[in-house]
């Protein structure tokens, strides 16, 4: 004999394991000044990482000023080793530092710029 299941029993697993997978591929964490992580009430820096087909992207910003800080991939889930182009920034907005990383080593022109506006 045929059993109906019901669609509230199949679809429950379905979306809890579709949610699990979701909250799997990002990271969000908080630090201190001197980048130790913190609760979000004291931090200065927040971080965000997504996991991609190529590795990991991280995305650091200053909290209060509401602006990128750091934007590069790495190969691996602990964030050791950075690949591919890095950009870094002044809290002011502008660009402090661009360049390339191949399996964790500076490769090729790096290039820094002045904190000024001009």
């Amino acid at each position: 004999m045929n059993k109906i299941i019901p669609l509230k029993k199949i679809l429950f697993p379905i979306l809890l394991f579709v949610f699990s997978q979701m909250n799997a591929q990002k990271t969000e964490k908080f630090f201190d000044y001197r980048w130790k992580e913190c609760k979000p009430n004291i931090a200065r820096f927040y971080s965000n990482v997504v996991k991609t087909d190529s590795g990991y992207c991280r995305k650091d910003f200053y909290l209060r000023e509401r602006k990128l800080q750091k934007y590069g991939n790495y190969k691996d889930s602990l964030l050791q080793i950075p690949n591919e182009k890095f950009y870094y920034f002044h809290a002011n907005g502008s660009p402090k530092t661009v360049g390339k990383y191949v399996n964790g080593i500076k490769e090729g022109l790096w290039l820094s710029f002045y904190n000024n506006k001009c």
